[in-house]
């Protein structure tokens, strides 16, 4: 019992760093698994609530072929993303940038009040033309009324 205790003392300092290597190592290893290995949600909790106003493809299709309707537009397509939908227009020759955006925001009025809320809007409208092309983007938060175009 002598012996213990005096190889105890002896190597004090040794025994505190082990187990406060042994405690950081347990920490360490519960934070790892916790994070990377257990959840298999790719969006985390952010999308807890989206059974509640989910667009079913059935909806996305009818939207895409309301849009298309328009005179000015070749090719339109939606799909979504999480909690994102992407809407992509191409457009006719004859159209400019202003009606292009004009457009984009009419396509706001296809979606609920409710999917607005929920769903963040990013738009791709192109046009490709020998004397005039362009490419713009824009994006519209869940939480505001208009869309913020990037490039024009």
């Amino acid at each position: 019992m002598n012996k213990i205790k005096k190889l105890i003392k002896r190597h004090k300092l040794l025994a505190i760093l082990t187990t406060i290597t042994i405690a950081f190592v347990l920490i360490l290893s519960y934070f790892f698994f916790s994070l990377f290995i257990s959840g298999n949600n790719k969006y985390g909790n952010r999308l807890k609530d989206i059974k509640e106003v989910e667009i079913s493809a059935s909806d996305l299709n009818k939207y895409e072929k309301e849009i298309s309707k328009n005179d000015s537009i070749v090719k339109a397509s939606i799909r979504t993303q999480g909690k994102i939908i992407y809407i992509n227009i191409e457009f006719k020759d004859n159209t400019t940038k202003d009606d292009a955006k004009k457009i984009a925001i009419s396509t706001l009025d296809k979606f609920s009040k409710e999917e607005k809320k929920y769903y963040d809007f990013g738009y791709f409208l192109t046009k490709e033309s020998e004397k005039d092309s362009f490419k713009i983007t824009g994006t519209k938060h869940s939480k505001k009324d208009n869309i913020s175009f990037i490039k024009s």
